[in-house]
């Protein structure tokens, strides 16, 4: 059995998926894997496995919204190891949007490639205690 951690980034701007996916690597035990565009999130989500799935909400195709409605529509959406990325600031409701659904969110404005990491870490033990 393999004990590699599976993260699953969506994440469209190429700068931060790139800076994402070199920070996250410090993760000892940690596969990441990425996508760039709903449909293709939702592809990679339903193949199953993920320890973590880290969501944009504003990507192309299907937003990270849609993504998650349609995974609730197949009865996937239940209990996904999954955490919302956003820079949008708590004014535009998203944040809040994100907690009514019963999930977190991570603000990427707010945090660095380092804050990334660690938030990853910790997401990673509440998801595997829960799993």
């Amino acid at each position: 059995m393999d004990s590699k951690k599976k993260v699953l980034l969506v994440e469209d701007d190429l700068l931060l998926r790139e800076i994402y996916v070199e920070a996250l690597k410090e993760i000892e035990d940690t596969e990441v894997e990425t996508a760039v565009d709903g449909e293709e999130a939702l592809s990679k989500i339903q193949t199953g496995g993920w320890d973590l799935i880290l969501l944009d909400v504003f990507i192309p195709k299907l937003n990270g919204f849609e993504v998650l409605d349609k995974l609730k529509e197949s009865s996937q959406g239940e209990k996904l190891p999954l955490v919302f990325l956003t820079n949008a600031s708590d004014e535009e409701g998203d944040v809040r949007h994100v907690k009514d659904l019963g999930y977190n969110i991570i603000v990427k404005s707010e945090i660095t490639p380092g804050d990334l990491v660690d938030e990853v870490k910790r997401y990673l033990v509440i998801f595997g205690q829960s799993v």
